[in-house]
């Protein structure tokens, strides 16, 4: 697995999406210090820890990856924006896992699955809120 192809694969995904969000480098915990300011222009990609699963001669390397993306509201937008924010969560995972953008990727990993697409509140602001998209990158070896 090469933690930093996923990283830049999955960069460049998010960038299609929407060109103007740019990573958050400065929290690879994801503890998520973004202030309401600059959320509309970044998201976070952090990774949680690398696990594998055995069955005899196969073994899958499983890399849970975090992408948190934030949208600022207002109280007479609140809904569309949550809509909206929703919806750019879901353009991106559709983006990441789409088999005809993992073609020649096989050696960095074997596929990418969705886990779950959470909206959470944002602690820090009460103008802001985020989504955090849960994928799963996994690698095959046979022995």
């Amino acid at each position: 697995m090469m933690i930093p192809g996923i990283r830049t694969y999955i960069q460049s995904r998010i960038q299609e999406v929407d060109p103007n969000l740019q990573p958050w480098t400065e929290d690879v915990f994801g503890n998520n210090d973004v202030s309401s300011r600059e959320a509309d222009f970044n998201y976070n990609l952090f990774y949680g820890s690398l696990f594998n699963d055995r069955l005899s001669n196969v073994v899958d390397d499983t890399l849970p990856i975090f992408i948190d993306i934030w949208a600022r509201t207002n109280r007479s937008t609140t809904v569309e924006d949550f809509d909206n924010l929703y919806q750019k969560a879901f353009d991106i995972y559709k983006n990441i896992t789409c088999l005809a953008n993992l073609k020649g990727l096989e050696d960095s990993f074997t596929t990418i699955q969705l886990v779950s697409i959470t909206p959470l509140e944002e602690e820090t602001s009460d103008n802001t809120f985020k989504m955090r998209i849960e994928l799963n990158v996994v690698k095959t070896f046979c022995y």
